[in-house]
């Protein structure tokens, strides 16, 4: 089919190669995700592309029988992996917050990412399309959501790929008929009162009609406003020096001595920028993080709605999402991985004794004899360590006494072991008197960063 060499040339376009690859593809019978799973069908063919399915039920809609038999038949008849889902979405006090649609979306996003990582996929596609990107537009302009707000969907973005982002819907509707391609259509996309369907079946046919070009007229807009964001964000995040984030984007960290150096009214346009990068922000989370930017308190630790704010010294944390902001207990190091554990950096990594090495401050070092896989872990009761130029060892609980280290740090304070339990360090407050390094003669050898964060 024509329009499956059309979507592989424009996933070409945008560097992606299915050749031999794994894709996961969130499908839901609608005509865009039915599409994509007929194309998918074309790329294990030709391509020897493999691919599964997710599909999520969320028990929200009288008609979600016949979406789940279609999905479920029409993969058992093609021989394709169905990941399914049966939940309740609006199940917590934190989801109905959120509202149905985004609560879902956020659900649907957290199970494709758990299936990604545990099957090794490559790509997890969806199936947005260039007529969602200009509905979206209009949400985000009624939301006041600022530049952020106007800028399109990504056709790639890490890991998740939207293939049909040159296509309009109706073009999509159109390809499906002319092909005889079942699909199913879900009922509450007619709704009105949902403020996507009003855009979808009042204003969308009105551009189509009014604008010489139909919808297709906003391509050259949200080209000219995505330069614009990309160039936003070198500013903010590379050039300033103000913001830092984590590879997930699951928090952002905020250098409170540079933010202030701008009037409020610039610190309010700068914090709106680098949060909304990862999140949906509002004026009562910039207020909020600008009180405490603010504040003579040099800890601090507060809710605001969906996000957690933690200040220390001239450190701010803004991150998201109560399960991922509980404290963690326990986590096993990758080498030459940064992670995030509680409020504290921490990377672990195999360095060459070259001539001239010299010890960095701040950072820890023991021989390749320390171990084979190092975990991090939190302080138990009874935990002990032997401490770097101090005979026999000493409990943990009295190091955090006699360095006057408040109760909730002690908590969070990540404790380096071994795969023998071997306690090697406390934080980035001691190291134990083990596996010392020898400039002399070990050829190489373990850095271990720590830094506190928040």
């Amino acid at each position: 089919m024509e329009t499956f060499r059309n979507i592989l040339s424009f996933l070409n376009k945008n560097g992606i190669k299915l050749d031999n690859k794994k894709v996961l593809l969130s499908f839901s019978g609608g005509p865009d995700s039915t599409l994509l799973f007929n194309f998918l069908l074309f790329c294990r063919e030709k391509l020897n592309t493999y691919f599964e399915c997710f599909y999520l039920n969320h028990n929200e809609r009288e008609d979600v029988e016949e979406e789940e038999s279609f999905v479920k038949n029409i993969c058992r008849k093609n021989g394709i992996f169905l990941n399914y889902k049966n939940v309740e979405v609006l199940s917590s006090k934190e989801r109905k917050s959120l509202g149905f649609e985004r609560a879902g979306r956020e659900l649907r996003k957290r199970f494709l990412e758990t299936i990604f990582k545990e099957k090794n996929f490559d790509y997890i596609f969806t199936g947005h399309n260039f007529t969602d990107s200009v509905e979206t537009f209009f949400i985000n302009l009624q939301r006041n959501m600022g530049l952020r707000g106007a800028t399109p969907m990504k056709t790639v973005d890490k890991h998740y790929v939207r293939p049909l982002l040159f296509l309009k819907k109706d073009e999509i509707v159109g390809i499906l008929r002319e092909e005889k391609i079942e699909y199913v259509e879900d009922k509450t996309n007619f709704d009105r009162k949902i403020v996507r369907n009003k855009i979808r079946h009042e204003l969308i046919p009105s551009l189509e009609s009014s604008l010489k070009d139909g919808v297709l007229s906003f391509k050259t807009f949200f080209e000219n406003i995505s330069e614009i964001e990309e160039g936003f964000d070198q500013i903010v995040f590379e050039k300033l020096e103000i913001f830092r984030s984590d590879a997930k984007g699951l928090y952002i960290l905020i250098d409170i001595p540079k933010i202030l150096d701008y009037n409020k009214k610039l610190r309010k346009i700068l914090i709106y920028f680098a949060l909304s990068k990862y999140f949906y922000v509002n004026k009562n989370l910039i207020d909020e993080i600008q009180k405490v930017l603010i504040s003579k308190k040099k800890n601090v630790e507060k809710k605001c709605g969906d996000f957690f704010i933690f200040k220390s010294y001239s450190n701010l944390r803004i991150s998201k999402n109560f399960e991922e902001n509980e404290r963690i207990k326990y986590l096993e190091l990758e080498m030459n991985k940064r992670v995030l554990f509680n409020c504290f950096e921490v990377e672990i990594k195999k360095v060459e004794n070259e001539k001239d090495f010299s010890f960095e401050d701040g950072k820890f070092y023991f021989n390749v004899e320390s171990g084979k896989r190092f975990f991090l872990k939190t302080f138990e009761k009874g935990d002990r360590m032997t401490i770097f130029k101090m005979d026999g060892s000493k409990r943990l609980s009295k190091i955090f006494i006699d360095l006057k280290i408040e109760k909730s740090l002690r908590e969070k304070m990540p404790v380096l072991v071994n795969e023998k339990g071997e306690i090697l360090l406390l934080g980035n407050l001691k190291r134990s008197d083990l596996y010392h390094v020898d400039l002399e003669n070990d050829k190489e050898f373990f850095e271990v960063y720590v830094k506190r964060v928040c």
